[in-house]
């Protein structure tokens, strides 16, 4: 019997980790909508960021409005979390098992050789490594795609300073006279940490392969054929693959199983606020509106007004891309406002059938069966808190992940906001990432609440609703086709970032004023 050495595993390992991440790429050909028309494995053209490279053709823009015409990945598989990423790892050769040359020296040689050719490139690396979060790279590399924060980075400050000390070092390092020379290096980097597990990664990689009509493998199955053919490819000298070449292999390896006759597929569109996990958007829906110019991570950015400039654009949006009839999934990786106000635009009235796609372990479509009852499923509990009698507004704490009646005290204390009763609402089978079953579920259970919350408001001819929620977005969706019977609303977010007691801000605040 032969036995493999401790330092041969994670080789091997590091090689199955790219294989996999090669052929999810791979699968974005297969997509009608997408305009990834070639992809490279161990390329050549750019050292260094050779793993897996997507070429695009005509260019997509980046959120900054630039043209891209292809994305350069490095992959680097480490077999356990005993490191991180630093801004000073990203200068030393050995955190990326190199000898002499550094990260940031190859991420330099790179985006050279992207100017020489004329061309815009962004260059990824991706790790199952973390950021370390006491170091200053925690603070610039950014949630949407994994780019750095120039205006932090950049922030004006001295050279004695955490970020001018970062500036500095780099620019000596690269051996670059200035820092827009700085700038122009960093400009095309994402850093994706924290990504998936050789598990993780397989699961997400049998996804694609469904969806494309290529075989899946078998659960716990010693082998995966997809890794071994691109390596064999490979041997042959094959690199680059057009979808119709990849797909005559895997025809010629029996790894295509083909087209079955089915109904008509439902449209799927998205919308995303949020960029991880949602970074394939574009290849998981027939159509997206992206958010992400209006947010700093979670926050919104300053000048920014949710019901002047994102509530307008989601209308516009939903207006333009669905049509009364039609049946839709759409994909909600975004703050749960945004949830609320295009289930508040998609209502019962709009004569669509519209479902939000869920995601837990997996991505669920959560169409409800109406044709079942609360009584089919566990109901809410309820307190009433009463807070200024001579108030006129009145607010409502859901809290599905878990209770937040307390943290909605607090908030309304802090911000000076007076309310006359505050109903908390919370399942009676105890809060918790299990508490809605479906969204049959989480359909009813909006369904239930938004009937208490009317009854409660016409008996008390009250004024503005204030909702405080902790639940998931499909749930969030829900409550908002319901909610126009409940009058003048302002929906908030949770300052996840802060994680103060109490620490909300105000959001959305529906119906839109008439101009």
């Amino acid at each position: 019997m032969i036995f493999l050495s401790n330092a041969v595993i994670p080789r091997l390992q590091g090689d199955d980790y790219q294989a996999c991440y090669f052929w999810i790429k791979a699968c974005e050909m297969f997509h009608s909508h997408t305009k990834v028309t070639k992809i490279a494995f161990e390329h050549d053209e750019i050292k260094s960021f050779d793993d897996v490279v997507s070429f695009y053709d005509p260019p997509i823009r980046d959120p900054n409005g630039d043209l891209i015409y292809a994305d350069y990945y490095q992959l680097k598989f480490h077999a356990t979390q005993n490191g991180a990423f630093t801004w000073k790892n990203l200068m030393n050769p050995a955190f990326i098992n190199a000898k002499s040359v550094s990260f940031l020296e190859r991420l330099r040689n790179g985006q050279q050789q992207a100017i020489a050719q004329g061309y815009n490139y962004r260059f990824y690396i991706v790790s199952p490594w973390v950021i370390d979060p006491s170091d200053p790279l925690s603070k610039i590399v950014s949630n949407n795609s994994g780019e750095l924060r120039m205006d932090k980075l950049f922030d004006g400050s001295g050279h004695r300073s955490e970020m001018g000390k970062v500036r500095v070092g780099w620019c000596s390092h690269l051996e670059l006279q200035s820092e827009d020379g700085l700038k122009e290096v960093l400009q095309p980097l994402r850093i994706i940490s924290n990504y998936r597990n050789i598990e993780g990664l397989l699961k997400d990689l049998n996804r694609e392969l469904c969806c494309v009509q290529l075989k899946p493998i078998e659960n716990g199955s010693l082998i995966n054929p997809y890794s071994n053919l691109i390596q064999n490819l490979l041997k042959n000298g094959r690199k680059e693959f057009t979808k119709n070449e990849l797909l005559q292999i895997c025809k010629e390896e029996n790894l295509w199983i083909g087209c079955s006759k089915k109904a008509e597929p439902n449209k799927v569109i998205g919308i995303r606020s949020f960029y991880r996990w949602a970074e394939n958007m574009e290849n998981e829906t027939e159509s997206m509106l992206c958010l992400l110019k209006y947010f700093d991570g979670r926050y919104i950015k300053a000048g920014v007004s949710w019901n002047k400039d994102i509530v307008p654009e989601i209308e516009r949006y939903l207006t333009s891309e669905i049509c009364s009839g039609e049946k839709i999934d759409i994909h909600l990786d975004a703050h749960s406002s945004i949830a609320f106000v295009v289930g508040y635009c998609l209502d019962p009235k709009s004569g669509v059938d519209v479902a939000p796609v869920q995601r837990n372990n997996k991505r669920e479509v959560w169409r409800p069966d109406k044709t079942k009852t609360i009584r089919d499923y566990p109901d809410w509990e309820s307190d009433i808190i009463v807070q200024d009698n001579n108030a006129t507004d009145m607010a409502v704490a859901i809290g599905i992940r878990h209770n937040i009646v307390e943290e909605v005290e607090a908030y309304l204390i802090t911000a000076g906001l007076s309310v006359n009763e505050i109903f908390s609402y919370y399942p009676n089978t105890g809060a918790g990432a299990a508490a809605i079953i479906d969204g049959t579920h989480a359909y009813l259970l909006a369904d239930r609440i938004v009937s208490l919350l009317r009854k409660q408001m016409l008996m008390k001819k009250k004024g503005r609703l204030h909702v405080f929620v902790a639940a998931p977005n499909a749930f969030c969706f829900f409550l908002g086709q319901l909610s126009r019977v409940l009058g003048q609303i302002t929906f908030y977010e949770y300052d996840f970032e802060n994680g103060k007691t109490g620490s909300y801000s105000p959001a959305v605040s529906l119906p839109l004023t008439k101009k």
